[in-house]
């Protein structure tokens, strides 16, 4: 298997790559959504509400994936616990990446807002966005303390497919005309 990292981003273990990280998020983005559904990320992520986590992997110069070899004695603590290795010999490559926002309710359990959700063409089916999702859910609690909703195209069948696998179950009437005219969407929500 692959050996991808997870993170929240931005985060300093990464501060060398920032720029080279928020340049291949933007280009899966704009790669995979239609104009019109382009985020800013560099605004997306600066909203305190909003958090971002990646999948990555390491490459080097040649832009094979990382075999890693390295034994964990060669690591210092902080390292082996966020399963971060950083080689300057080493490119980063983003595999995926997710926005998520946690808005608190005085009313009922606080709501996790899936923003979007994006896995690198290349890399889907892998389990990384199953992956993604529970990083979420484990930091904000979702079943227990909170709730979890999305909207997702009607078209985007494989996304429909990760979200149902994960415990997400349509609810409500179709959304028409949610992204545009004529691209609908379905509001989905966390049961499991």
């Amino acid at each position: 298997m692959e050996d991808f990292h997870f993170s929240i981003f931005p985060t300093k273990n990464l501060a060398t790559y920032h720029d080279t990280i928020l340049e291949q998020i933007e280009s899966i983005e704009r790669k995979t959504f239609p104009k019109n559904e382009v985020m800013s990320i560099k605004e997306e992520i600066t909203k305190k509400s909003n958090t971002m986590l990646i999948a990555y992997y390491y490459c080097d110069e040649s832009n094979k994936r990382e075999n890693n070899n390295t034994t964990k004695k060669n690591l210092s603590r902080k390292q082996q616990s966020n399963n971060i290795i950083v080689r300057e010999s080493q490119k980063i490559k983003i595999a995926g990446y997710m926005i998520y926002s946690y808005l608190s309710s005085i009313y009922s359990l606080p709501i996790t807002r899936i923003i979007k959700l994006c896995i690198h063409t290349s890399l889907r089916k892998k389990g990384l966005g199953t992956r993604l999702l529970k990083m979420c859910f484990g930091r904000t609690g979702v079943p227990e303390k909170s709730r979890a909703e999305l909207h997702v195209d009607v078209q985007r069948k494989d996304a429909i497919n990760l979200y149902r696998k994960v415990g997400f179950e349509i609810c409500g009437n179709l959304l028409e005309n949610y992204y545009e005219i004529g691209r609908d969407a379905w509001f989905m929500v966390f049961v499991k």
